[in-house]
């Protein structure tokens, strides 16, 4: 008998179910971390400000404006892309292109590079949140409601703790 087996039958893969949920759970998780991202550094700015000696209120408000208008702009658009790639690669694609904008951030060396970084992880953003639903309902085409809800409302949470985080 080999190791991982019963009665000499390989292991078993991991269960469809358990498997339906880990995607739910990863698609969840990266829409929280992109909605939570997109309000929480409205009350960042004052750190912002003593970070960046010598920036204004008025360029660094460019954080937020330019994070809100790529994300935006971004949603129509990943959603034809989903349409021609798929889905799966676009999320994917978008919580690279996040990931990538969020380490950007953390090395900007001032405001401008700052704002930009912030438009890389709007990119990447807009594209998780817009695929998200598609992405997790796939999972779920006899419970879609179910799915459908857990995502909402985890959105709804983030949405909200994000200022306050």
């Amino acid at each position: 008998m080999s190791t991982g087996s019963l009665a000499g039958r390989p292991a078993a893969p991991v269960r469809p179910s358990r498997r339906r949920g880990l995607a739910l759970t990863s698609v969840i998780l990266a829409n929280v971390m992109a909605v939570i991202d997109y309000n929480i550094v409205s009350v960042a700015i004052p750190q912002l400000l003593r970070a960046f000696p010598g920036s204004t209120l008025a360029g660094l408000s460019w954080t937020i404006t330019a994070y809100t208008v790529v994300f935006a702009a971004v949603l129509l658009p990943a959603g034809g892309m989903a349409d021609r790639l798929g889905p799966k690669r676009i999320f994917l694609g978008g919580l690279a292109v996040f990931t990538l904008g969020s380490a950007a951030c953390a090395l900007a060396g001032g405001p401008l590079g700052l704002v930009l970084a912030r438009m890389l992880q709007a990119t990447g953003g807009g594209a998780v949140v817009a695929l998200s639903i598609s992405v997790g309902l796939s999972e779920f085409p006899g419970r879609a409601g179910h799915a459908f809800g857990l995502l909402g409302a985890a959105a709804g949470v983030a949405g909200a703790s994000g200022p306050a985080l």
